[in-house]
């Protein structure tokens, strides 16, 4: 039996588990959201945050882009 793939790697920023994940057009920058109302705006290639703030009171359950200006969630 083959052992389970293991991860590239793994970006870490959240304190709370992670709801919601999107990815802009360019695969460049995501967007993760999570059950405390903080999005984190990740900078893929080099795998670091460029932004965190608190979106909302409560949890986030989804979260996408309108022309990749503006997060909606």
């Amino acid at each position: 039996m083959e052992a389970p793939p293991q991860p590239v790697y793994v970006i870490r920023g959240h304190a709370s588990p992670v709801h919601a994940l999107h990815f802009y057009r360019s695969n460049s920058r995501l967007i993760s959201a999570d059950a405390e109302g903080w999005l984190v705006l990740w900078n893929v290639p080099i795998r670091r945050p460029v932004a965190v703030w608190k979106a909302h009171q409560g949890p986030i359950l989804a979260v996408t882009t309108w022309d990749d200006q503006s997060i909606i969630t």
